[in-house]
């Protein structure tokens, strides 16, 4: 029978492309030409999410639809105790590894690194959550820590209580012609619905090194009041245009109803709307006018703009990621930066909704 150190490399190489995530991980920890064979094969990651706050980090590593690496790492005496866990939130899942005379920082950003930081994993969206910290002093561990390594991301994502500082960092340790979206997201979450039912995105112009900046609020109820403030508070922006900063907003609403309807509005100073409803739902684009012509000419050509709302059309993760985000409060209640107002359940009953 031949044995694995016999196969030749190109067999490997093969074998490499179908492994899983932590299978790849294996293979490349068991020697140099194993390493070798796994770093020449691209591997893609859809999402990892990133946290540190009060001095406790998680490190969460999706590789599809409920399936999932989870490192939490928590101060412990002198030292640190790392729970690991595999499609679970809950730290009675996991193993768990004692670390002596090991900061929790240091010990997750170092687990980042030998797990992500080469160019053969492509990382769709990497979201940071970091609290109660200093973000100078942050941004200068992580740069020694991973020194010339970099992540090779796509999106990257902050939730609402993170810090935009933090973005000047990011630029350091991350393959910056790589990236194309940076984002921050938020929900508003109501005891009524834990489904997310509508999103409102708006983009202001280079805001970090010639990269744009999209913010995302997103909603699990119909908050006229809320929304009707935000509504204003952006087309008070897009009518002053005092910084030529924010260029559009767009409002998406998913719906079953079955009819479709399109509507193009343009205002007295100029700033266009383009509505447009079809049997996923309903989208609105508002934009000043230098970009009427480039967002009409996106919008004329969207089957559906519900993007990561609509189930039928969105990426089968990204779907489930985002519908499942709510309940991040009750899996996750002490990874909470992405909530930005949060009307709690206040009877026993009310929970069910969960």
């Amino acid at each position: 029978m031949v044995s694995w150190s016999q196969f030749p490399p190109e067999i490997k190489r093969k074998i490499a492309e179908n492994y899983d995530f932590m299978s790849r991980n294996s293979m490349r920890n068991t020697c140099h030409v194993d390493r070798q064979i796994v770093d020449s094969t691209k591997f893609r990651i859809p999402r990892v999410r990133f946290g540190y706050k009060q001095d406790e980090c998680l490190i969460c590593i999706y590789t599809g639809i409920e399936k999932f690496l989870r490192l939490e790492i928590l101060k412990f005496e002198n030292g640190v105790v790392v729970f690991k866990s595999e499609n679970s939130h809950y730290l009675t899942d996991s193993t768990r590894k004692f670390i002596p005379f090991a900061l929790s920082l240091n010990e997750g950003l170092l687990i980042l690194k030998s797990l992500l930081a080469h160019k053969s994993i492509q990382i769709s969206t990497m979201e940071w959550e970091l609290e109660d910290c200093n973000i100078d002093k942050l941004g200068k561990q992580m740069k020694k820590l991973l020194g010339i390594s970099k992540f090779s991301v796509k999106e990257l994502e902050l939730a609402m209580g993170t810090d935009e500082i933090h973005l000047r960092y990011l630029e350091e340790i991350c393959d910056w012609n790589k990236v194309e979206i940076i984002r921050k997201f938020g929900i508003i979450l109501h005891s009524k619905s834990m489904n997310l039912i509508s999103a409102y995105d708006y983009g202001i112009v280079d805001f970090v090194s010639g990269k744009a900046m999209y913010f995302t609020h997103y909603y699990t109820h119909d908050p006229r009041v809320d929304l009707d403030a935000l509504v204003d508070q952006l087309n008070r922006r897009i009518e002053e245009n005092g910084d030529g900063e924010l260029y559009w907003f767009t409002h998406r609403e998913p719906s079953d109803k079955d009819w479709s309807f399109s509507e193009d509005y343009r205002f007295k100073d100029g700033n266009v709307t383009h509505s447009k409803r079809s049997p996923c739902g309903m989208w609105v684009n508002r934009c000043q006018e230098s970009f009427a012509k480039e967002l009409k000419a996106i919008h004329d050509t969207q089957k559906c703009g519900i993007g990561s709302l609509c189930p039928k059309h969105a990426d089968p993760f990204d779907y489930w990621y985002h519908q499942n985000l709510p309940r991040r409060l009750i899996q996750e209640p002490f990874w909470n930066g992405f909530i930005e107002k949060c009307f709690f359940p206040t009877l026993p009953i009310d929970l069910n909704i969960f």
